[in-house]
Parts: C-alpha cells; sequence; structure tokens
C-alpha cells in the first residue's frame, strides 16, 4: 500500500510517523527503514523521533538510491549484483578514463582532438571521464530510455548517432554487468510476479522531506507499495489542489499565445487560476511531485494540515500559501495593503548591505535583537542559509568567534585538516617548484613537526638555515633540468643549501670557500637539527623521483602508505583523516576491473582526483552540531528552526547559473515532468526556507556596492517577496522591515540617539565618543641611568632611531615582526638593499686591503647572485660602484684610526664616552657610506667630528661621503670646530640621550631634515623619509604623526642640525656627480 501523508508542518509530519511506529511494532531486530535526502534530514529526524518516542534505535536513514540498490540486492539473483557496481558514478569514471586512455584510436574525434589538446593528456581524459561518467549517471536514472536504446542501437532513440552513444556502446562491450536501467526492469518485472516473497523486503518503509523524485525512483516504491506498507510523507505547504496554479509569468506568456490563435479578446475564464503569487512561482516542483504521487495507482492520501496562527505578519503568509489565499483572500489582487500587523512586529526581517562582511554583522546585531526579544529562543533553534556558506564563512569566523555559538556546515576547511593539505602537497611534488615557502608550510604542519620532532625554536632555526644560504627552488640541478627544463644551475636548490649547511658545520666561515663550497656557520649544539633537517630533504627527493612516473592504482595505494608512514606521526583525529585517505583509494581499487586497476596512472591523475575526493566529502559535515547552524542552501533542507535566515540573496547569485558544459543531452531536449533544475531547485528551496521559519524570516542581500555605493538589484525572489509583503500589507510595513545599512560598522547612525540603526557592537562606540585625549605611551619616566662608560657608537645608534633605541635598551623590547614569505626566485636583479650590500663588502675589502677576487668568489658562492654571466656582470657593477667610493676616500687623505675617550659633565656628574673614528692627518674626520645620504649619515658624522676635536683638543674638520644611484657621489663637508663648540654639542647630544633613555624621545633623523626643508608640519611619506615612515617602534609611542608630534620632531631637528647643516648646505653638493 501506497499512502501519502501530506501536511503543511514538518514537525506534523514526525508525528504522524512516530504514531505509525508505535502502532506497528517491529520485530525486535528489525530496523525502521526511513529514506530522506539528506544527511542532515535523517539526523534531524533521529532526534525528534528520539523526542515523541522517548528513545529511537535501529532507525535506518539512507538515500533513495541506496535503498534501490538494497533492493536489488535483496530481490534479484545475486550473480548479477557485484557488491559495488560498475555504473557507480565514480567506478564509472575509471572505466571510462581506462578507455580513453588506452584505447585512443577507436574514440571519436571530438573526444579524441580533446585529449591531445595542450596539457597532461591523461589528466584531461580523466577530467572529461568525470564530466561524461556525471552525464551518463543522469541518463540512467531520468532517461533509462536513452541507454537501452543506444544498447540496441534504435535509430529513433533520441541523439542516437551522437558521439556519446558510441562511447556508452564501446563501454558496454567491457562491462557487462547490468547497469541501473536494466536492475530496474528486472526488479520491475519481479516485483509483478504474483509468487513474489514480500519477506524479501523491508516490514515498513518510510520517505520523509522529499520535494522531488526521479520517475524510476519513484515507479520503484510504487512497486513495493503493492506487497509492503510505502508511507511517503510530503510537506505540502497547501492544504487545497493547487496542480493547476501557474505563475504570472507563465500566465502571461499563455495569453500571448492565445491571443495569438484567437481574434476575440480573452475574458476571465480564459486565465488560469494564479492563487497564491509565492506557491505559483516557486512551487513549480513540489507542485509537479504532487501530482506524480497523486496520479500513482491505488494511492491512498492522508491530511494533516494545520492552520499556523495569525499574530504575526510571518504567520499570515503562510496560512496564505495554506489556504491558497492572497491577503487573506482567493483572488489574484487579495487585500492589497489591507491587513496591518503590530507595529512591533519582527518575524519578517530584510537587510540591504554592502558586502559579505557587513551581511554578517548586521545579521550578528538582527540575531541579539531576536534573542534578547524572546529568550526562549536558543542559539540551536537558528538556521542560516546561503547559495555557497564557504565564502561566508571567514566573515562568519571572525564576527560571531566568541559572542554566539555556531557551527558551519558544508564547509571542508584546510585548517581543520592541515594532514590531509600537507598530503596533497606533498603528491604535488613531482609538479611542484618545492620552494622555499612550500617546505617550511610542510614542517609547520604539525604531524610532519613531529615526525621529525621539529620544535617551534627548531623551525625559526631552520628558517634562518634556509634564508641564510640562499635557498630558493628546486631539490637539484638536475630536477630543474628535467621538470623545467633549464639549465642545471645548482645554485640556490636545497642540495646547494644543505651542502653549506655541512660544510658549515665541519669548517668556519672565515676560511672561506672549500671545495667550491661557501661554508655556513653552525653551531656545534645544532648537529642532531641539521641531521633531521637533511633526512627531510632527502625524503622529499625520493619521493619526488616516486612520483614522475605513472603507476597502476594499486601501487599508488602502497606509495601512499609509505608517504603517510614516512612523512607523518599523526595523533588523535590525523591518524583517522589520514586512515580515511588511505582507504578511500583502497576501496575505489576493490571496485574497479581488472584492466582499470592495471591502468597506469599519471601523478596528477592521482592529485586531482584525491583533491577532488577531498573536497566533495561529507565526512567533516557539522550540520546540527548545536549552536547557530550555518549551512548551504540545498534541497530538502526544510528542517523547522524558529530564526530562518538567507544571506547572498543577490541577483547575480540566487537563483543559481546552471552552468552546462554541453555533455549533457537532457538540458538540450524535451523536459520531462521529474527532471531536476537547479532554477526550478532554488525557487523551491526559498518557498521552503519560507515554510520552515517558525517564528522569524530574515533576510538579506548586497543591495549596494562597496566601491561606489550603485544600487544593486536583489534575487528575482526576494524581490517577489517584497512586492508580496507591499501588496498585502501595504508600503509602509516594507519600508519598516526592510534596512539599507551604511557601508562601515563605525557609522555614527549606530550611535546616534533616535535612529532606527543600532548595534551591539561597543568599539566602535568607544572609538567614535571619547572626548579624552589620547594617552600618552608612558607618563612617568623611567629610572634609568647613564651606563659609567658611553661608546661614541652606541651614541650614533641611539640618534639614528631613539625610540627603538629606548625600547631595545631601556625597556628590552624588541619587536617581532610577522614572518614574510622567503624568496623563491634566484636574484635576477639585485634590490636596493642587496646591492648596498654588495657594494659595502666590496668596499670593506678594498679597505681592508683583501683581494677582490675573494669577494667576487665567495659571494657567488653564498647564493646572493646567480652564478651564471648575469650574477657576474651584476658583481662587477657592485665592485666598480664600490671602487669609484674608495678612489674618493683613497683621495681624502691617508687614514689613521683615532681611539680615545673624553669627560664631560652630565646630570651632575662626569660621563666618559669612549671610542673611535676615522681621521686625516690635517685633522679631518672621515665618514663614508655606500648609499644615499641620510639625517643619520649626517650627525653621525658631526657626533664624530665633536668626539674627534675634544680627543685631539684641537680644530677638526669633517668630511662625509656617500655614493648614491648609478655613479653619484655626494660630499658633505663641516668646516673645523673648535673643542669648546665640540664640547658644548656633546652635552646637548647627551642631554637628549640621557632624556631618550628614560622616556621615548619624538625624533626621527630623516623626517627632521625633510621638516627643516619643508617649512610645513605635514606629515612626511615613505617616498621623502623611506621606512621611518612605517616604523613600528615609533607608532607604538606616539600612535602616528599628529601636529604636536611633528612639532617636536622639528624643535629637536633645528636643535641637532642647526650648529652645522646651515653652514654647510652650500657645500653640501660638492664634487656632485661625476
Amino acid at each position: 500500500m501506497l499512502n501519502v501523508i501530506q501536511s503543511n508542518q514538518m514537525e506534523l509530519l514526525v508525528t504522524c510517523l512516530a504514531e505509525r511506529i508505535r502502532a506497528r511494532p517491529l520485530e525486535p531486530l528489525a530496523p525502521v527503514v526511513i529514506l530522506v535526502q539528506s544527511h542532515g534530514m535523517g539526523q534531524w529526524i533521529k532526534h525528534a523521533l528520539a523526542r515523541s518516542l522517548g528513545i529511537a534505535a535501529n532507525i535506518q536513514t539512507c538515500m533513495p538510491a541506496e535503498f534501490i540498490w538494497d533492493l536489488y540486492r535483496r530481490c534479484l539473483p545475486s550473480d548479477l549484483l557485484p557488491e559495488a557496481s560498475a555504473f557507480d558514478r565514480r567506478n564509472l569514471t575509471w572505466h571510462l578514463a581506462s578507455q580513453f586512455i588506452t584505447q585512443t584510436e577507436s574514440l571519436p574525434k571530438d573526444v579524441s582532438r580533446y585529449i591531445e589538446a595542450e596539457g597532461d593528456p591523461q589528466l584531461r581524459a580523466f577530467q572529461l571521464a568525470e564530466k561524461l561518467a556525471e552525464v551518463f549517471d543522469e541518463y540512467l536514472l531520468y532517461r533509462p530510455d536513452w541507454i537501452e536504446g543506444w544498447e540496441n542501437q534504435d535509430p529513433a532513440t533520441p541523439d542516437a548517432n551522437h558521439w556519446q552513444a558510441d562511447i556508452w556502446r564501446q563501454l558496454r562491450a567491457q562491462i557487462t554487468e547490468p547497469h541501473r536501467a536494466a536492475l530496474h526492469r528486472s526488479l520491475m518485472s519481479v516485483l509483478a510476479d504474483s509468487g513474489f516473497e514480500p519477506r524479501l523486503l523491508p516490514a515498513h518503509i518510510s520517505v520523509i522531506g522529499a520535494a522531488s523524485l526521479p520517475a524510476l525512483q519513484l515507479q520503484t516504491l510504487q512497486a513495493v507499495a503493492r506487497h509492503q506498507v510505502v508511507d511517503v510523507y510530503f510537506l505540502n505547504p497547501c492544504e487545497h489542489y493547487w496542480g493547476d496554479i501557474v505563475s504570472t509569468s507563465d500566465l502571461a506568456r499563455r495569453s500571448v499565445r492565445q491571443l495569438m490563435d484567437h481574434d476575440d479578446a480573452l475574458t476571465d475564464d480564459d486565465y488560469l487560476t494564479i492563487g497564491n503569487p509565492l506557491l505559483s512561482s516557486m512551487g513549480k516542483q513540489g507542485r509537479e511531485f504532487l501530482e506524480m504521487l497523486l496520479e500513482a495507482d491505488e494511492a491512498n492520501t492522508v491530511e494533516d494540515f494545520q492552520p499556523y496562527g495569525a499574530d504575526t505578519a510571518l504567520q499570515r503568509v503562510k496560512n496564505d500559501i495554506l489556504d491558497m489565499s492572497y491577503g487573506g483572500v482567493f483572488s489574484e489582487q487579495g487585500h492589497h495593503g489591507q491587513l496591518s500587523v503590530a507595529g512591533d512586529d519582527q518575524s519578517v526581517a530584510i537587510r540591504d548591505c554592502h558586502s559579505m562582511l557587513r551581511e554578517v554583522e548586521v545579521l550578528l546585531d538582527y540575531l541579539l535583537d531576536v534573542i534578547s526579544a524572546d529568550n526562549t529562543i536558543q542559539t540551536n533553534d537558528i538556521m542560516i542559509m546561503s547559495p555557497d556558506i564557504s565564502a561566508y564563512a571567514p566573515y562568519i569566523d571572525s564576527v560571531f568567534r566568541g559572542k554566539l555559538n555556531y557551527t558551519i556546515a558544508d564547509v571542508l576547511n584546510d585548517g581543520e585538516t592541515p594532514v590531509l593539505a600537507a598530503c596533497l602537497q606533498l603528491l604535488r611534488l613531482s609538479s611542484s617548484r618545492v620552494s622555499s615557502n612550500d617546505v617550511l608550510d610542510l614542517i609547520g604542519t604539525e604531524a610532519i613537526a613531529r615526525r621529525f620532532e621539529f620544535g617551534t625554536e627548531d623551525q625559526a632555526r631552520i628558517r634562518q638555515w634556509i634564508a641564510g644560504t640562499g635557498i630558493r627552488w628546486g631539490l637539484n640541478a638536475a630536477s630543474k633540468s628535467s621538470q623545467w627544463e633549464l639549465p642545471e644551475d645548482h645554485g640556490n636548490t636545497w642540495a646547494f643549501g644543505l651542502e653549506r649547511l655541512l660544510m658549515g658545520y665541519i669548517a668556519d666561515s672565515a676560511s672561506g670557500v672549500q671545495h667550491g663550497i661557501l661554508p655556513y656557520d653552525v653551531e656545534s649544539g645544532d648537529g642532531d637539527l641539521l641531521g633531521r633537517f637533511i633526512h627531510l630533504i632527502r625524503s622529499l627527493g625520493q619521493l619526488s623521483d616516486a612520483l614522475m612516473s605513472p603507476r597502476p592504482l594499486a601501487e599508488w595505494h602502497q606509495l601512499l602508505l609509505a608517504l603517510t608512514s614516512d612523512f607523518f606521526a599523526p595523533e588523535g583525529a590525523e591518524e583517522l583523516e589520514l586512515q580515511w585517505l588511505t582507504d578511500l583509494l583502497q576501496q575505489q581499487l576493490s571496485n574497479l576491473h581488472e584492466e582499470s586497476r592495471q591502468l597506469a596512472v599519471s601523478p596528477a591523475v592521482i592529485q586531482y582526483w584525491l583533491t577532488s575526493e577531498i573536497t566533495a566529502s561529507d565526512r567533516n559535515s557539522r550540520f546540527l552540531r548545536g549552536g547557530i547552524t550555518f549551512a548551504t542552501l540545498v534541497p530538502m533542507r526544510s528542517i523547522p528552526f524558529r530564526v530562518v535566515g538567507l544571506l547572498g540573496m543577490n541577483d547575480r547569485d540566487y537563483p543559481r547559473r546552471e552552468r552546462e558544459s554541453g555533455l549533457n543531452l537532457i538540458r538540450t531536449g524535451s523536459y520531462r515532468k521529474g527532471d531536476r533544475s537547479r532554477r526550478l531547485d532554488d525557487r523551491y528551496l526559498f518557498l521552503e526556507a519560507l515554510i520552515s521559519a517558525q517564528d522569524h524570516f530574515y533576510v538579506s542581500y548586497q543591495g549596494h556596492s562597496g566601491k561606489d555605493n550603485q544600487t544593486l538589484p536583489p534575487s528575482v525572489l526576494v524581490a517577489e517577496w517584497q512586492d508580496y509583503l507591499t501588496a498585502v500589507f501595504g508600503p509602509d510595513y516594507l519600508q519598516r522591515i526592510s534596512q539599507s545599512h551604511p557601508l562601515q560598522p563605525f557609522s555614527d547612525v549606530y550611535y546616534t540617539a533616535g535612529s532606527h540603526f543600532h548595534t551591539y557592537d561597543q568599539t566602535w562606540f568607544g572609538a567614535l565618543n571619547n572626548p579624552e585625549p589620547r594617552p600618552e605611551f608612558t607618563d612617568t619616566e623611567l629610572d634609568a641611568a647613564l651606563p659609567d662608560n658611553l661608546e661614541l657608537q652606541q651614541l650614533q645608534r641611539f640618534f639614528a632611531n631613539p625610540v627603538r633605541y629606548f625600547f631595545e635598551h631601556s625597556l628590552r623590547v624588541r619587536f617581532s615582526l610577522a614572518a614574510q614569505d622567503m624568496a623563491e626566485t634566484e636574484t635576477f636583479s639585485p634590490d636596493n638593499l642587496l646591492a648596498y650590500q654588495l657594494r659595502d663588502n666590496a668596499l670593506n675589502h678594498l679597505l681592508a686591503g683583501q683581494p677582490l677576487d675573494r669577494f667576487v668568489t665567495e659571494t657567488l658562492a653564498s647564493g646572493a647572485l646567480m652564478n651564471n654571466s648575469l650574477g657576474r656582470s651584476q658583481l662587477q657593477a657592485a665592485v666598480a660602484g664600490a671602487g669609484q667610493l674608495y678612489e674618493d676616500i683613497s683621495a681624502a687623505g691617508s687614514l689613521t684610526k683615532l681611539s680615545g675617550e673624553i669627560e664631560l659633565p652630565v646630570d651632575g656628574h662626569l660621563q666618559i664616552v669612549s671610542g673611535e673614528c676615522f681621521v686625516t692627518l690635517d685633522h679631518r674626520v672621515l665618514s663614508w657610506r655606500s648609499g644615499k645620504q641620510r639625517g643619520t649619515d649626517l650627525l653621525s658624522n658631526r657626533i664624530a667630528q665633536a668626539f674627534a676635536s675634544l680627543v685631539l683638543d684641537s680644530p677638526v674638520s669633517s668630511l662625509l661621503i656617500n655614493r648614491e644611484s648609478g655613479d653619484k657621489i655626494v660630499r658633505h663637508e663641516n668646516p673645523p670646530m673648535s673643542p669648546d663648540d665640540a664640547r658644548a654639542e656633546m652635552a646637548v647630544w647627551l642631554a637628549l640621550f640621557s632624556q631618550g633613555i628614560r622616556s621615548p624621545l619624538p625624533f626621527q633623523p630623516e623626517t627632521g631634515l625633510f621638516l627643516l626643508k619643508d617649512k610645513q608640519l605635514k606629515q612626511p611619506d615613505s617616498r621623502a623619509v623611506g621606512s621611518e615612515a612605517d616604523d613600528p617602534y615609533f607608532a607604538r609611542a606616539f600612535e602616528g604623526y599628529d601636529e604636536s608630534v611633528l612639532a617636536a620632531i622639528r624643535e629637536y631637528a633645528v636643535l641637532l642640525y642647526s650648529p652645522f647643516y646651515a653652514a654647510a648646505s652650500g657645500s653640501s653638493a660638492k664634487g656632485g656627480k661625476r
């Protein structure tokens, strides 16, 4: 018997199911079989039955396809059916791939042409096989007559001569076991036999929550119902027959056709009934399924329709749908604006936002409003859905974390499965550059770090080694050549870096290049870490070699087992993840025929297939795991919740567009009742969401562009929803429940009295309404004393960056900036910093009288530059620049190193300052730097000049030489400084030093020069002052450049620069460009 139980509420259907289970108890070990169309629905059904019956055990929820396959195994001869069907979509993919790869000469030209196009032919063949398997799977379900017609070469079958028909016939020549269409025919024949034994079937079968079923599956259930009870619980939004209602757009199309066929004007009798506009527009899918159910022979219908309460707008709309009325009246016009609702009614809400982030922020405030207004609503009572919840997942995490309990279903978060992400990365080694960041990512995976015993400090040391040894990418020179068709360049590879580390472990870097290798110093205590690091890199090399060639699936399974053993030390859930991955390959292997098992598959195919399987897997589904449930809008999620919300209801995103590849011939043929349609699915999903909302129905969309505030349309379904609300409750009601939110969450409209906007986020309120001035970094000075012996270089370093000196020396705080990605390519063109370092190193060799040949050899062996003609030419440019500067330094006179100490009164005691500087025989301090002249250079040179004058107790001049871009040499000369002037200036510097070690000194050398030259208090940018504009130490102490800070910087600049900079400005460009 086929019973169709109809109700407008899912809770009533479950209650009816529970009563029937109680009234017809089964044998103790017989399962209660319930067919559902989503695992989430099955989970909810079990919980609902447990609440109703007190306990729910041995409840077997399964998908219709699983149930029907079980029927085949129960009712048909066992020799017809293997454990797994070769025509299952996954198995069919591999069979087709084997056919495409091994039988290229017999393939249709269109298929051969596609496979032989640019790219990996095996991967293209597999991807085509995957798409075609999906299409064939749909044909078997929705067009079984086509499949049988193709097999019988019936010319009357649609597309009988299409290349897909040829592929199918070739496939059937290899796979002789029956497919779903043939099994269905056989099952129908067995069930029609009068001698069939009903005991072969489950005693009681229920179908609940289905809004659509393929005709083949429905026919199977009808045939089973002749022998056992089959109850179909249908969520019917309308208690009246609504099989003949049409949407206004369909009605208009039909009217136009009639006008074209008839000369007379249409009368009211010519129109079909619209009924309720929402039901007629959005309910086509459910309407067709209901018709198919009611058309079944001897179907017994049971109805349990209950009206909703009439207190809120939402309940009145649902009652309209239930009664097939329009504003309470059975009419196409309805009560336009005549129905009224309470002024505090919040059952319906529509929000217009600028971005996904703003949608989530506004949603949080709405939910907090709802929960605060009704404390009986729990987070478990809330369901929020969107067309693609994964796009919203990061915003949900950032906004909801720590505020409301929630779970996000239907999202595979790589952060939750780092082991699988690392496993896939290892499988991609054969096509990977194996860059520095690739390996650091692997080392950062906890299971891999445990396997090689890499602690946090070890990983930091390895990062330092990678950067210091010049490792960029490529396992070795041979891999660069074989994989990327590049010259066998050993430089910057992992083999190159490991050689430097090993040589540095046994030899000192000061010894220079040894056997063509420049040692990189490794401390003796790091030997064990170095050994484990080398073991990892060599294991990667062995795996990369193993991944180079195709191999059968059985060998891939063994390789995957070895990979998980060699690289991972999993714990807890990580073990289950890796076991799932290896079992996946083993299961697929067991489901294939011998020919497909022996197919040598390329690494690219295995990587693609495993990635697809991981992405599609629902093993991490967290549907109904507690708290607010965020999920993707998918069919059969008509589970009742007190609050139902829809995000992302944008015109461009919903209903979702079907991206057909052109392979699916169903889409190009005639429509049949029961066919799946993404557009109809999405329309019915919106209606189901509305029906499932018990107390509140919330919709949001991005109605304005976040770039230019341009108005954007909502989904056509939202527009229909708005039109309906306007027609029934009036435009004032729609305006009251609709809000267009500002672009930013800190808009003052949220914190203005009397505004209809508000927020629970107090963060911005404090920022917008705090009248107190910004507190200083510290309101008390540290009790810091000057060192007994202050070194000259300390004083120079202080004035290079006083605030950083305060943090690092007085507070003992060193900012740890976020780790930057490592360089992944060779140095094709040195940046400014590297060019400066090369020139400076070359200059130091020249000044020390060391041969430049050693400098060139060591630099090329360090990996800083490529060891080829390009790298050598870049190095020669650096040597030439250093040579020009060396010539100018040499031309200034013979240099001697002046050492000494001085005593000056500071803070009531004599301060000793000691140090050394370079002076010429004619008492001139000489300073230089192979870079652009900066304020730091000027101050450092002036401090050395004063120090030398006091040590020598005689007037001393100074010369600063800088090499700027190109071959431009810039000189800055200071006239002779007397000991008295030197003492006065040194006293100022020491006083500022004493102040700056007790509290941050608002001064930056380059910014001070900028303010002196510009004469205006305006914030400098990085083009004018370089890195000072983004100095994190200065930003932490002063939080930016306000007017008071800029004034202080200029005041100190006047104090420090004016004694020498104004007098020397006329000669600052002396020498110019040569």
